[in-house]
């Protein structure tokens, strides 16, 4: 059987309809793994270590563009930066039958265009999309895509980092966040809502969320969730 080696990894960058950047923006990074440019859209990661099969190779590669696409969307909302894998560039030990492996993408967007950003956001170094991080990210989505009401969101956000820590107060301590904002959020996700969003009825006493209230919901999930990622950051460095 032929050794086959990944070369590289290309993805096409996804925004919304309302926003583009300019042919002139250009990133690039450097990891013990890979090598990463991005101009015009398209984004190549050149692999530096060998991985003889796709899906290892964007393993690596999706770690840091998850992490990317999480901290953009928590700093500017969703839909400003986000990556489709497009073809794996795979080289065969046997030159007879050097080439690169495809794959197609799932259709094409169209859009018109209304914001235009002449450089691309920075790729962040002290925030990691840990699978924590990503649930709670990925919970956060749902709820800004209709899917999910936003107490029973937030309650599973704190519930879950207060699981992590083993307890209310370890959490505040050991993610460095304040604890009567927990209070104030473990509150308002036990005590208020409608009749179609309390995550309670047992009295039938409903006080629904404030405009206020609800952004400051959604703002403090935000906050729950990058100090997970700058926590996990924080713990790949001190063990490094």
């Amino acid at each position: 059987m032929d050794e086959s080696h990944v070369n590289s990894l290309t993805y096409k960058l996804i925004t919304n309809s309302h926003m583009e950047y300019t042919k002139e923006a250009f990133v690039e990074f450097d990891t013990e793994e890979f090598y990463l440019s991005m101009n015009n859209g398209l984004l190549i990661c050149e692999m530096k270590k060998h991985y003889s099969q796709v899906q290892d190779a964007r393993n690596i590669v999706e770690i840091l563009l998850k992490t990317w696409e999480i901290d953009v969307a928590l700093k500017h909302g969703l839909g400003e930066l986000d990556f489709l894998f497009l073809s794996a560039d795979v080289v065969y030990s046997d030159k007879n039958n050097m080439g690169s492996i495809a794959f197609s993408t799932k259709g094409e967007l169209s859009a018109e265009m209304t914001i235009v950003r002449g450089a691309y956001p920075t790729i962040p170094s002290d925030f990691i999309a840990s699978p924590d991080a990503e649930l709670l990210w990925t919970r956060y989505k749902m709820y800004m895509q209709g899917r999910d009401q936003l107490l029973s969101m937030a309650y599973f956000c704190l519930s879950y980092i207060e699981g992590l820590a083993g307890g209310r107060g370890h959490a505040s301590n050991k993610f460095g966040i304040n604890r009567d904002d927990l209070d104030s959020l473990g509150e308002l996700t036990s005590a208020r809502g409608d009749k179609l969003t309390a995550r309670k009825g047992v009295r039938n006493n409903f006080v629904p969320l404030t405009d206020e209230d609800t952004l400051w919901v959604e703002s403090f999930v935000k906050l729950l969730i990058r100090r997970i990622g700058e926590h996990a950051a924080e713990s790949s460095i001190a063990t490094d």
